[in-house]
């Protein structure tokens, strides 16, 4: 699934209409259309019933929207954690050496980061 797409149908139901979900993600009405239509074919079913004072989700479009939150903060969060781990700000370090190195000159060096 492209997340994309996802976070097309999340604007639009955080936003209730189509035009003001457009403003928020930063595309054309026209464009946001066309990425919900395009979810839709690949989904297979109908997420959304449009109308004159907005947009409607279907209970296959609450089940998605449900499960598509989940879906884009676990690969927000994926994505911070390797951000984190290439940056060394989290993640493991192996380090290795003779005895008296790890031993008694690597500790005090290591706690001495702060």
């Amino acid at each position: 699934m492209d997340l994309v797409l996802l976070r097309s149908l999340l604007a639009v139901s955080d936003a209730g209409t189509i035009t003001d979900a457009a403003d928020r993600v930063g595309v054309s009405q026209s464009a946001l259309s066309r990425r919900l239509q395009q979810l839709e074919r690949d989904l297979g079913a109908e997420l959304l019933v449009r109308g004159r004072h907005g947009v409607e989700l279907t209970e296959l479009g609450r089940q998605t929207v449900d499960q598509g939150r989940g879906i884009v903060a676990r690969y927000d969060r994926l994505r911070q954690d390797i951000s984190e781990s290439l940056e060394l700000e989290r993640g493991a370090i192996r380090v290795g050496g003779g005895a008296t190195v790890t031993s008694y000159l690597l500790p005090p060096r290591i706690a001495d980061t702060s």
